[in-house]
Order: C-alpha cells, then sequence, then structure tokens
C-alpha cells in the first residue's frame, strides 16, 4: 500500500507503522493495542486540494486490491485528537 501511495501525483511523503500506532501521534490518536493485524500509514501531499484526490485513489485501490481487509481512513489532524471520549484544555498558571 505505502509503494502505491507513494507513485501517486501530488504525493510528497508516507510514514507507515506496523504493530501498532506511530508513535509520535499516540497523544493525539485512540492507542491500538500491538497486533501484527494492525497497520497505519500517513500520507502528505504537496498542497491540501490534492488530498481529496490521493484518498479517492487510496480508496479505490484498497477495495480492489486489498478488499478482504478493513481499513479506516482519516484525515490527520494537529491539536487534539477527536477519537476520545473525552477532551480536555487545562489552562497554566
Amino acid at each position: 500500500m505505502s509503494e502505491y501511495l507513494r507513485g501517486l501525483e501530488g504525493e510528497t511523503q508516507t510514514s507507515s507503522a506496523i504493530g501498532g500506532p506511530h508513535q509520535r501521534f499516540t497523544l493525539v490518536y485512540d492507542i491500538k493495542d500491538i497486533s501484527s493485524a494492525y497497520a497505519q500509514i500517513i500520507v502528505q501531499t504537496e498542497t491540501r486540494e490534492q488530498i481529496d484526490q490521493v484518498w479517492k485513489q487510496a480508496e479505490a485501490f484498497l477495495r480492489k486490491e486489498l478488499y478482504w481487509t478493513d481499513p479506516v481512513l482519516k484525515r490527520m489532524l494537529t491539536g487534539p485528537g477527536r477519537d476520545s471520549k473525552l477532551e480536555a484544555a487545562l489552562p497554566r498558571p
């Protein structure tokens, strides 16, 4: 999948983690248990406008070539994650 994504127009970088989440992002995204069945790929594009096209191509590839998987595609956010049941902002004194 990473190799396919790296070949798409507009893609500038991919970062893959297999067996668990990217350690850098565990504070802002739902933490998954360690499992060889789990993989996460973060894709960076040249511009925000290219995200939708890369997204559609990735979805189509997953449906056709990796149809037995159960993929979850999400947009990467900076700041607090959206998967949390509880979020808090603690002001500094």
